[in-house]
């Protein structure tokens, strides 16, 4: 709390002295606090360049790094809490304000995309994707949901407003041997397994992705057995998954040398 004559009781000023007493107590005024910009007043015999615990917290935070332990330590200490919101619910009327209130051209990112979006080149660690892919695991969105969803992206986020658009390739045609049998062989090559190492196994379905994502480049080396959801994570961040899959690839193409 910022100490101030609004919540000292019996605080008398002396001019001379260009100073606040109460009872045994004596303040100097502060014109600005190193953190909030506030004035303030403070203790004559304490270094007064903070007007609250609060602000001197975030002073002494500041640049700070905290080890893993230290980290480890907070997070553990933080799930024995109960969230403050548990068992509570909003009431319609309330979810509407809120609503009202955040959505539409009241939004911050309202008519952003691209480069403009906060979230635009932002990539989660390795660490974040498992918490979160563990935090929606065994989730079912009804029916209801899902509608409400389709009808609120309906017509946007599409072409140049997506955020993986990239000029419509999806449109232009595959080479002429990319045919069922043609892409049965790759499979089969690869012993009907998802090459990626990481694969979550959740999604049995497989497919034949383009490693340099041309379509007419149908070349067996450019070619390689996903399944659909490794298939999906790679139209996001190209140049990396490019990379990743050719790498395996000629991992996959040395063991074969091998081990025949």
């Amino acid at each position: 709390m910022i100490i101030c004559w609004d919540n000292l009781e019996g605080l008398k000023y002396n001019l001379q002295k260009d100073r606040f007493y109460n009872k045994t107590v004596t303040y100097i005024y502060k014109e600005s606090c190193l953190v909030c910009k506030q004035p303030f007043l403070t203790q004559i015999q304490s270094k007064g360049l903070c007007c609250s615990n609060s602000c001197s917290s975030k002073l002494k935070n500041t640049g700070r790094i905290r080890s893993e332990e230290a980290k480890e330590r907070i997070r553990m200490a933080r799930a024995k809490q109960s969230p403050p919101m548990l068992g509570c619910f909003h009431s319609e009327e309330t979810k509407k304000r809120i609503s009202k209130s955040i959505g539409g051209e009241n939004n911050a990112n309202f008519g952003k995309y691209g480069k403009n979006h906060h979230s635009y080149g932002r990539k989660a660690s390795i660490r974040t994707k498992e918490k979160m892919s563990k935090a929606h695991e065994g989730r079912v969105v009804s029916l209801k949901t899902r509608q409400k969803i389709s009808m609120a992206k309906k017509g946007r986020y599409c072409g140049n407003e997506a955020s993986n658009w990239n000029g419509g390739t999806s449109q232009l045609p595959y080479c002429y041997i990319w045919t069922q049998d043609f892409k049965e062989e790759i499979k089969n090559r690869d012993g009907y397994i998802c090459q990626n190492p990481f694969c979550s196994k959740q999604c049995n379905l497989l497919c034949v992705h383009h490693i340099d994502y041309n379509k007419q480049n149908c070349s067996t080396e450019n070619l390689i057995t996903l399944c659909v959801a490794c298939n999906s994570k790679a139209n996001f961040d190209r140049k990396w998954h490019s990379a990743f899959y050719k790498e395996i690839m000629r991992r996959n193409k040395k063991r074969r040398f091998y081990y025949g």
